[in-house]
């Protein structure tokens, strides 16, 4: 039996104690501790002056707090639940890591313009600060424009690819100030769909149908196949998604689409309450999330409609 207390991460590296594990090797009976931090000089005082006590036990056991080490490799190897190593993209992957610290809130199927009237309205109308489009393909969208997230995080789709759901939990931590939130368009979610649905700090108002509006305002730009090829798999995407989220018991608020168009006061207060965000007391103007044009969509949504897509009813229905 060694006289020197001396355990090994798994990855064959010794433990190595700090001035706060005084406490820790105390319950331990050896004669010697591998490995002090250099600059660990309160722990090194105490132990010297330990030593300089007289022996209660002249028996030597090996007596050494397993339970500890035990926990500590588990840690190590399995991740903590919101604990992540102090790198800003660990490279381990516990299951436990997998939820976000800090609560944030999703605004689902909105994508486009829609997003940025609603990533605007939301800063500006409550306490939260709300991102129009961090999964967009190509490009990250942070309010506002801006280049940098609160966290240091970059509008870099590379560093966001690197690793997805690290980005939205670092994001909530760098906003813990505020609320978080972000859009989430149907094309996001092979990128953190997954991720969201499985994470209890996220809190989803989904707002169906949406997808429609921004497809409203390309409508041009494709024809008629594209249209539709679009809109089917924007329908099948959403879905999909709704699905996910049910599956894993979401927090998830469903509204129509058609809510966007005409009640957008109330849509920003309900996005606010569900995000849990103090409101501003200020009046402000009725934000306008239709497309131009969107009172003669009715033709349009129909095509689509017939084309095979779910089409939200309230959408179709008669003003």
């Amino acid at each position: 039996m060694s006289p020197t207390l001396a355990r090994f991460n798994s990855k064959g590296l010794p433990f190595t104690f700090y001035d706060d594990h005084g406490a820790l090797l105390d319950r331990a009976d050896h004669f010697f501790a591998r490995k002090i931090h250099p600059r660990a000089d309160t722990l090194r005082k105490t132990l010297l002056s330990r030593a300089l006590e007289p022996q209660k036990k002249d028996t030597f056991k090996g007596k050494a707090p397993e339970d500890e080490f035990i926990r500590a490799r588990r840690d190590r190897t399995h991740g903590r639940e919101h604990l992540l190593s102090p790198a800003r993209f660990p490279r381990i992957k516990g299951k436990k890591q997998l939820t976000s610290a800090f609560p944030y809130t999703v605004i689902g199927g909105v994508g486009g313009q829609t997003a940025e009237v609603i990533s605007r309205e939301l800063s500006k109308r409550g306490d939260i600060l709300c991102h129009a489009r961090l999964f967009a393909p190509g490009e990250v969208r942070f309010n506002a424009g801006d280049p940098i997230a609160p966290g240091c995080l970059p509008a870099s789709p590379q560093a966001r690819n690197f690793w997805p759901d690290q980005f939205v939990i670092n994001l909530a931590r760098g906003a813990a100030s505020s609320a978080a939130a972000f859009c989430f368009a149907v094309e996001d979610r092979s990128a953190i769909g997954n991720y969201i649905a499985a994470d209890p700090g996220a809190k989803i108002i989904w707002y169906r149908g949406a997808w429609a509006l921004d497809l409203f305002r390309r409508a041009k730009e494709l024809d008629e196949i594209g249209l539709a090829e679009r809109a089917i798999a924007a329908s099948v995407a959403e879905r999909g998604q709704l699905a996910a989220f049910r599956k894993a018991g979401a927090a998830l608020t469903m509204r129509s689409a058609a809510d966007l168009i005409e009640a957008p006061d109330d849509c920003i207060a309900d996005m606010l309450d569900v995000a849990n965000a103090r409101a501003s007391r200020r009046d402000m103007e009725t934000p306008d999330c239709a497309p131009p044009r969107w009172d003669r969509a009715r033709p349009f949504l129909r095509a689509l409609q017939k084309a095979g897509c779910e089409i939200e009813a309230e959408l179709i229905a008669p003003a």
